[in-house]
């Protein structure tokens, strides 16, 4: 594993290399909406930088539910790690400073999503940060969505419900299809 890989602070679990996904065809990759099943099927074929660059990109698409600036503080910090402005060490610094920081007393829609983003983003290894940390900026967004959406009929009796987890569902689906296509400007796919 390269150095750059293990950068941030240990993860608290043991590290379990990343699962080696199904390859994927020119049309599959294209198509395909499901970040992690892209990220395993390029698994030991990118870069370390490109698997950070994504999850930096990923929590920068939801950076308007970065309510805690914790994390604010900490995709930023992994930004200047990319931009070579500060070293593996001084993120881990950061990442560990970041924990000493009292959490908000109000937690907003999304912050929990968008913590983990971050969390994951400027730690230790790559590709946790792509995977995990695009995985909770997409749960930022449906939780994101269904505050909204409560909050709308929190008065009405007579609200679908089911019709309102569909909605959730499709904006978590849309994040992670965004996230896919994100992925496929960074990633050239040779199958």
């Amino acid at each position: 594993m390269s150095q750059s890989a293990l950068i941030g602070v240990p993860s608290p679990r043991p590290y379990e290399p990343p699962p080696i996904g199904q390859p994927m065809d020119v049309e599959e990759w294209q198509t395909c909406d499901n970040p992690r099943q892209m990220l395993q099927a390029v698994c030991g074929r990118i870069t370390d930088r490109t698997l950070r660059v994504f999850a930096v990109a990923c929590a920068r698409r939801v950076w308007h539910l970065f309510h805690d600036e914790r994390a604010r503080i900490a995709i930023e910090a992994t930004e200047a790690f990319l931009d070579g402005t500060i070293t593996a060490e001084q993120l881990a610094e950061v990442k560990d400073s970041i924990c000493s920081i009292p959490a908000p007393q109000v937690v907003l829609p999304g912050s929990h999503g968008t913590f983990g983003a971050a969390w994951y983003t400027s730690g230790w290894y790559s590709w946790y940060a792509a995977v995990y940390g695009s995985e909770h900026a997409a749960k930022a967004v449906k939780d994101a969505t269904i505050h909204t959406l409560l909050s709308t009929v929190v008065n009405k009796n007579d609200a679908d419900f089911d019709e309102l987890i569909s909605v959730v569902d499709r904006a978590e689906k849309n994040e992670r299809i965004e996230q896919a296509a994100l992925l496929r400007r960074l990633v050239s796919y040779m199958g």
